[in-house]
């Protein structure tokens, strides 16, 4: 009788732990785009700095090119992280927000050389290779600017990821669930031979979620990508140009940190754990080609411009 009330109390566990975990997963999906500017700011906010007035001109600019609704609702800050950021919906009251990367500050070699950035207390000798590599990888461009605002405006264009990526995670969590619980209603089977089967489930549940986030995500990065680059001929080359001087840091890193930066960069400098973001070879190669297209479109033109 003890056995079957802790029986029930254990189930009852599980069953409220997974409603708790469902409504969680949505709050961390929908809460950061319903509250942008509350939440956001204060978590990747770089506290005293403020947004350049060029990279204010140049969201202006994309916002017209792209037609993106309400550019006023949108907040602009500058991001803690090495990459653009983008969160919340121009056509909600909240509005949205728009993180620029903090090296976008810098202009001049002097002011990376200058620059509170730290390599995990690695001194770096700013005129050997390796420092001229990093100061090269970290003096950003107009063009590199109009590619990663226009990539951010793009996320705020497709709100249908949000959704998704609201929905998914609950959904999956509560299906996993149910599927788990109604094995021994299948048949009855042994105790061990139930858990077995239970942690199996789990185990499939978990790699098919991965798989399928993977696959969502990528997709998201790469429309992304294809929405900024199309934009204008600018754009495409600032991506390519962008992109690459990731790579490039991330292989001065790679060398810098030794094992460490061996398990997290290949040799060309792809981030090995960051599976759920495409290759950035690959998103250099899908941009490259939209480069291509738009130079081929500006011969055509002058072709023509010649023959009349």
């Amino acid at each position: 009788m003890a056995f079957d009330l802790a029986g029930r109390i254990a189930v009852r566990f599980v069953r409220v732990s997974v409603g708790i975990g469902a409504g969680g997963l949505f709050l961390y999906h929908t809460v950061p785009h319903a509250l942008p500017v509350n939440i956001c700011l204060s978590a990747f906010g770089s506290e005293g700095e403020n947004v350049s007035e060029s990279c204010r001109e140049q969201f202006k600019e994309r916002a017209q090119k792209m037609n993106l609704k309400n550019p006023d609702r949108v907040t602009l800050f500058v991001n803690k992280g090495f990459s653009g950021f983008s969160a919340g919906s121009t056509s909600l009251p909240t509005g949205a927000v728009v993180g620029i990367p903090g090296w976008y500050q810098f202009k001049t070699p002097e002011d990376v050389m200058n620059s509170p950035i730290n390599f995990k207390g690695r001194t770096i000798k700013w005129e050997s290779e390796m420092g001229s590599q990093i100061k090269d990888s970290l003096i950003s461009t107009p063009e590199n600017i109009s590619f990663t605002i226009g990539h951010e405006i793009a996320h705020l264009q497709s709100p249908e990821y949000k959704v998704i990526n609201a929905v998914l995670s609950p959904s999956w969590l509560l299906a996993t669930y149910k599927l788990a619980s109604v094995t021994p209603r299948l048949a009855a089977l042994p105790v061990l031979v139930d858990v077995i089967l239970k942690v199996c489930i789990l185990r499939l549940s978990y790699l098919g979620y991965k798989r399928v986030t993977k696959e969502i995500q990528h997709k998201e990065e790469f429309l992304a990508d294809e929405m900024s680059a199309r934009t204008d001929l600018e754009a495409a080359l600032g991506g390519v140009n962008y992109l690459s001087k990731r790579l490039q840091l991330n292989q001065v890193l790679r060398a810098l940190h030794g094992d460490q930066g061996l398990s997290y960069y290949d040799e060309d400098g792809n981030e090995i754990k960051m599976q759920q973001h495409p290759k950035l070879t690959e998103r250099i190669k899908k941009i490259q080609q939209i480069v291509d297209e738009h130079l081929k479109k500006e011969n055509e033109g002058l072709l023509e411009d010649d023959q009349n």
